[in-house]
């Protein structure tokens, strides 16, 4: 089926303990997945990486491994006791190992093959990739390969047969108790097993899993629920899906950029008005607290950089600085922000989290510099939203295409946001994106030694720099000239050229960037057969 980003899943989120969505967040995801593919608890877990695989020096740096075991015990986020994931599996009774092979696993830089054995005897291998921004999926079962994604309501039939007649037989029996159907699919197995699945927007009620149960052919069912806020839904199309549609749509509804997020994902979620703004207020709160907490210092950040949110916000108040309104409030807010996600402390990524700091910055610092309510920021908070989710039609916002796919695209959500909040049309809402867009194009993705610090943090503040500057001249008249939807294309292309580029001659192959790198956790657990 078409399927369409929801601002809710592909944007404004994952909420996950941090740095990282794709190392963190979608890692969750995963774990939760697997649990329900399992369908028990596992007593033991084995993740099996490339080792080729970008997670080789970041799994630990980056808190995958606490994001996998949390999900495989049914935690979901904000994921609670976080930081004693390992802990918690051993008091849980499951042994967990990860395992580096020169093997290719299928699928991204991301991939992970996950061997679970459960308590009643039942062992699973399952292929799974986290694809960027929290997003992920489940691609092999066993054998057979699929296509799940954490965004419907998923009942796996399991099958010996591998008779295609068999599987559209066993299908047309058990479409009938789905609701709201989505897809359905015969997956025929290359082992053991094949697979009858259905994909629908509603879950299967108790009495019809036992009935599908006895549909004849059937071995044994899995139940998998989603793990995205928005649960798909093929009847639900979205209003516009570019840049250009949007603005036509503002224009003759006469909506702004706020009413616009507001329409579409109403569109695409079947969610009402308050229900997504309730969202979005749930969303402002979390990052508020990150924000403050970021500045309380209470929990130790963890890494290679010391604190400095809190001295750069009494640094800022003191005579000795620059006197820039609300970009000061904005630097040490974006900071406080990353430093909290760097203490494992639970953020929301927008749309990343190594990009997290820098909508709550922009909008941390407009709201203290004009006063504005909560309710004011939350539109903001969905404006920006909006613009990422234009993006987000040619974007999973993954660091493969470059940090530019984390930064500057967090740093173009905050510019289209911030120009909603001062008052700016649609159409300079999209021209003040392009303008980010052009401004920081070609960053590449080189965190050092695995961790979302170096130079992550520095890029979150000038990102915040970058989009107060750009929302000025945008207003002031400056004529960006290239559309925002040229732009979005633009850095994809980009994105493709320059993979890995800054791991072979940036930040993390500076003579500091390979020691600390040699110095990291990974290198001395990693079991490497």
């Amino acid at each position: 089926m078409q399927s369409y980003p929801a601002i809710f899943n592909q944007v404004l989120g994952p909420v996950t303990p941090g740095p990282s969505s794709s190392s963190t967040g979608g890692p969750g995801r995963i774990g939760l997945l697997c649990r329900d593919l399992l369908g028990e608890q596992p007593i033991h877990a084995r993740f099996e990486f490339d080792s080729k695989s970008s997670m080789k020096y970041s799994y630990i740096g980056m808190n995958t491994d606490k994001a996998l075991i949390s999900g495989l015990l049914g935690k979901k986020p904000p994921q609670p006791n976080f930081p004693n994931a390992r802990e918690d599996a051993k008091k849980a009774g499951m042994e967990v190992e990860f395992v580096f092979l020169d093997v290719d696993i299928p699928g991204d830089v991301q991939g992970i093959k996950v061997i679970l054995k459960g308590k009643s005897g039942f062992e699973t291998v399952l292929v799974t990739n986290s694809t960027g921004g929290g997003t992920c999926i489940v691609q092999e079962i066993d054998g057979v390969l699929t296509d799940i994604k954490g965004d419907h309501y998923e009942l796996l039939l399991m099958t010996e047969s591998k008779d295609a007649a068999v599987l559209e037989a066993i299908a047309a029996k058990a479409a009938p108790y789905a609701k709201s159907l989505n897809a359905i699919n015969c997956l025929i197995g290359k082992k053991e097993i094949s697979i009858v699945e259905l994909k629908t927007g509603e879950p299967f009620s108790d009495a019809d899993l036992e009935a599908i149960k006895a549909i004849d052919g059937v071995k044994y069912i899995r139940v998998v629920n989603p793990v995205h806020p928005v649960v798909a839904n093929k009847k639900l199309k979205p209003p516009f899906t570019t840049p250009e549609e949007m603005v036509a749509y503002g224009e003759e509804h006469g909506l702004n950029l706020f009413e616009l997020a507001i329409a579409y994902e109403t569109a695409v979620s079947g969610w009402s008005r308050e229900a997504v703004i309730d969202h979005a207020t749930f969303l402002w709160g979390v990052i508020k607290n990150s924000i403050e907490k970021g500045l309380s210092k209470e929990q130790p950040l963890v890494g290679y950089v010391r604190t400095s949110a809190t001295e750069m916000k009494d640094f800022t108040e003191s005579p000795a600085a620059l006197n820039l309104g609300a970009l000061n409030y904005a630097t040490y807010a974006s900071q406080a922000v990353m430093e909290y996600s760097n203490s494992m402390g639970v953020i929301v990524c927008i749309p990343t989290g190594g990009s997290s700091g820098i909508v709550p910055g922009v909008l941390y610092g407009i709201g203290k510099d004009r006063g504005l309510s909560d309710e004011k920021l939350v539109e903001g908070l969905l404006a920006a939203g909006m613009i990422g989710g234009m993006m987000a039609y040619h974007t999973n916002f993954s660091g493969k295409w470059g940090c530019q796919a984390e930064v500057t695209s967090g740093a173009t959500m905050a510019t289209g946001g911030l120009l909603y909040l001062m008052g700016a049309s649609v159409q300079q809402c999209c021209d003040g994106a392009s303008m980010t867009l052009q401004a920081l194009l070609g960053l590449v993705c080189d965190s050092v030694a695995g961790k979302v610090q170096v130079p992550c943090m520095a890029r979150n503040v000038a990102a915040v720099a970058t989009a107060m500057a750009n929302a000025n001249a945008v207003l002031s008249g400056f004529d960006v000239l290239l559309p925002f939807s040229e732009m979005i294309v633009a850095m994809v292309r980009v994105g493709e050229k320059i993979q890995n580029v800054g791991y072979a001659c940036g930040c993390y192959s500076t003579p500091t960037g390979l020691a600390l790198a040699a110095e990291s956790p990974e290198g001395q657990e990693v079991d490497q057969k």
